[in-house]
């Protein structure tokens, strides 16, 4: 087989490796994200440099990924004044702050914050 990564993906390690490692676990019934990162932590392993070992720094990185799925777990309830009837909505957090749909107002903590990027 052949393996690339997804064209939008940053991982940088060898695609092919990489397949071939998942393709070994996946053998062994044992394809596991806590798998791959076991099989990750020796610095020759082909996925190293795809995780970030210093404890302090991941912990942290983890902690902005559960904020990350709490801030996008939040629905607006819009209540007209003629209608109790719920119009879906979702907050989605930016690095120039937080856009809101379906209003599509935007709150951006810099004025030099020209295009939203997903965080």
């Amino acid at each position: 087989m052949v393996y690339e990564w997804k064209s939008a993906s940053r991982i940088k390690a060898n695609a092919q490796e990489a397949g071939k490692l998942f393709e070994q676990l996946e053998a062994e019934n044992d394809l596991t994200a806590a798998r791959v990162v076991e099989e990750s932590r020796a610095e020759s392993a082909v996925l190293h440099g795809e995780f970030e070992w210093n404890d302090t720094k991941a912990a942290n990185k983890y902690r902005e990924h559960q904020a990350r799925n709490i801030i996008n777990a939040i629905t607006i309830k819009t209540v007209a004044t003629d209608s109790d009837d719920e119009i879906p909505a979702t907050i989605r957090a930016s690095s120039c702050g937080v856009i809101s749909t379906p209003t599509t107002s935007r709150v951006s903590s810099s004025a030099a914050c020209s295009a939203t990027r997903s965080i």
